[in-house]
């Protein structure tokens, strides 16, 4: 599943990258932060995978946290008015989809 969310990880990159530039025309640091925030999730997720145990969790963690970032970022950028709902649909779909991959990646084994 990890070569899966990492697919799905460099589609919302690829998903976002538009609109960092067209979030940065009105807001350079949200657009950095975005920026920063969506690259996270792609490289520890490729990090996480070549780790053991503990480490490898922590490195899928996150990403789910950066992740969420990402949503979070996205949804400012909407509410100030920086880009439309319909501009960043896919982006937040592309989001929920790694982060339901991320949760079964760091939910703990039951015994």
């Amino acid at each position: 599943m990890s070569f899966d969310a990492l697919n799905v990880a460099y589609d919302l990159v690829r998903s976002v990258q538009p609109l960092i530039r067209r979030i940065a025309a009105r807001n350079r640091s949200l657009a950095d932060q975005l920026e920063r925030a969506v690259a996270s999730p792609a490289l520890n997720l490729s990090e996480g995978s070549e780790l053991c145990d503990r480490s490898r969790l922590n490195h899928y963690r996150i990403a789910a946290g950066s992740t969420r970032e990402v949503e979070a970022a996205l949804r400012v950028a909407e509410a100030f008015g920086y880009v439309s709902l319909a501009d960043v649909a896919e982006a937040l779909a592309l989001a929920d989809r790694l982060n339901a991959m991320l949760y079964v990646l760091t939910r703990r084994p039951r015994r």
